[in-house]
């Protein structure tokens, strides 16, 4: 959604299952792991289905503090996205040329080095995004400008 922004400054319906997914995220950040300073840390979306034990104000600052964060995030992404423009480009004419990238090739795309200092070793048994989730939960974080 927002490489769509930044790209072509329209968003698209291409977006609905990103969409679906922040919203849920940023949900359960709020409602179910308490990682809001102004909701606390209290679990008011239950996980299985139930109906929300929580008064409607109280529902009403889940929503607020969801919004915050996709919004916040949002426009980092677009601020990001933009600040690279020229590696967001490099990588889709690599894709054009190649179809599919590994974590190196979209590395050598945008021109950057590849850091493995502090990362674990790659595993070449896992499908890539299984070695693009484990990097993540295993502290593996994107280079910063």
């Amino acid at each position: 959604m927002a490489a769509e922004q930044v790209v072509f400054g329209v968003i698209t319906t291409g977006a609905e299952n990103d969409l679906e997914q922040v919203t849920m995220i940023a949900r359960g950040m709020v409602g179910r792991w308490g990682m809001s300073e102004k909701v606390g840390p209290l679990t008011i979306l239950p996980n299985d289905g139930q109906q929300p034990q929580a008064s409607p104000v109280t529902l009403a600052m889940v929503d607020e503090e969801a919004r915050r964060i996709v919004d916040e995030c949002y426009e980092r992404a677009v601020q990001v996205l933009s600040d690279n423009r020229d590696k967001l480009d490099a990588i889709v004419a690599a894709l054009l040329e190649h179809e599919t990238l590994d974590e190196a090739g979209a590395y050598a795309a945008a021109g950057l080095p590849r850091s493995t200092e502090g990362q674990p070793p790659a595993v070449t048994q896992r499908p890539p995004a299984e070695v693009h989730r484990s990097a993540a939960v295993e502290g593996g974080s994107f280079p910063k400008n």
